[in-house]
């Protein structure tokens, strides 16, 4: 039997490779492969194997400056599903967006995935802010379907694009257990005896507010930050920042296995993002069952901790970090969206329904 062919647009590289819209590819896929015949484009630059559990992997050209790379990879997917003419194109993240339009012309079903409002990051400038926002518009407006993976994101497109079908389905979350204790034993570190802080290293997650909050303690702990390098210069700045204090340790990109060490054994997570689309990473520590404490922005308001998570300034930050931490959430009813299989199903049957529709 013909399987619908799925042409997949947005993501760097598959599997194990930094980023909130490669995870979630990564997640995601292998789930459908079973209804969709699946391809998926990735940049060469980053990417070695052809294909990956069954999924054809598609290496496009990118640009050397990570700014506008995605927009010359993005240009050279289009092109591609022009020429091949899948079924259905699912497009990741507004940056993407700016070339839907071509799709349309070969009347090509495209959905795009809404991540994140990313013209409030930090690290783009006036023109990159506005050429985000332009895709964004672009995007959503040459989209068969629209999905959010935030109920806010969902509202506020609903009240600007009524025209278009838009539809909330959480992200997928990694919930497995398994863990690579060396990664205690690398870094020196004990059981309960260290802050733990987790994403790439990009202004917006506003490390520097933890790191001096963190500075001003005397406790007997080490903060840990654990992730990848995004932008050079910024990452050379928190670590001078940060070399007063020889308890502040930077790990680098870690494996699946060795974040879940260090979240099964840390004393409290904290993120300090002054902007998040779904902070993966708060419902991945929260499997753990372990302390969480949150910066006061929407994205983390809108998983309904206990008000005493939040924290606005450096001063609050600080106390939190000088007192006893508490759970301030219920696990259960926090998680119980993110099932892989839950999440999946809901995906599969919004591509099903858009091509009975045709």
């Amino acid at each position: 039997m013909h399987k619908p062919r799925l042409f997949v647009i947005g993501a760097r590289a598959v599997p194990e490779f930094q980023g909130g819209i490669e995870k979630q590819v990564e997640l995601l896929y292998p789930l459908l492969e079973r209804d969709f015949d699946i391809s998926i484009a990735v940049m060469r630059k980053y990417q070695r194997v052809k294909e990956w559990n069954g999924i054809k992997i598609i290496r496009f050209p990118s640009f050397p400056h990570k700014k506008i790379e995605k927009v010359i990879y993005s240009l050279w997917a289009t092109f591609y599903a022009l020429i091949i003419k899948p079924d259905i194109v699912h497009v990741h993240g507004i940056g993407s967006g700016l070339f839907l339009p071509l799709l349309k012309l070969r009347k090509i079903k495209v959905v795009l995935h809404y991540r994140s409002q990313d013209y409030y990051y930090p690290k783009w400038g006036w023109l990159g802010k506005n050429i985000l926002r332009i895709a964004e518009v672009v995007g959503i407006k040459s989209s068969d379907i629209v999905i959010t993976v935030a109920k806010r994101f969902e509202n506020e497109l609903k009240k600007r694009y009524g025209f278009v079908s838009i539809i909330y389905v959480p992200n997928i979350i990694n919930f497995s257990k398994v863990k690579d204790e060396g990664v205690l034993t690398k870094y020196a570190l004990s059981r309960k005896g260290y802050i733990l802080s987790v994403g790439r290293v990009t202004p917006e997650k506003n490390f520097e507010l933890l790191i001096n909050a963190f500075k001003k303690t005397k406790l007997n702990k080490n903060l840990v930050i654990a992730g990848g390098k995004d932008k050079e210069d910024y990452y050379e700045y928190l670590k001078k920042l940060a070399s007063s204090d020889k308890r502040i340790i930077f790990t680098g990109a870690l494996s699946r296995k060795e974040l879940n060490a260090l979240y099964s054994y840390a004393y409290m997570f904290v993120l300090a993002s002054v902007f998040e689309g779904t902070p993966n990473v708060v419902l991945e520590a929260a499997s753990f069952n372990i302390p969480i404490y949150l910066s006061d922005i929407p994205a983390h308001r809108e998983l309904n901790f206990d008000p005493k998570a939040y924290f606005s300034d450096e001063r609050e930050l600080k106390a939190i970090l000088e007192s006893s931490p508490m759970l301030l959430y219920d696990s259960n009813n926090l998680l119980r969206s993110y099932d892989a299989k839950e999440v999946s199903e809901k995906i599969s049957e919004i591509f099903k329904k858009l091509l009975r529709d045709d």
